[in-house]
């Protein structure tokens, strides 16, 4: 499955600041490489 274009701003963005990801969506951030997720679901 591919990444839409927002969910990778998103997760660079976390990425750059160097905070954590908090979505209920994993599925599509799960293939970000040392992108820290936390799932509120």
């Amino acid at each position: 499955m591919l990444i839409g274009s927002n969910h990778l701003w998103i997760a660079s963005t976390t990425l750059v600041r160097g905070i954590p990801l908090i979505s209920n969506n994993e599925r599509h951030f799960q293939r970000v490489p040392e992108l820290r997720f936390i799932s509120y679901s």
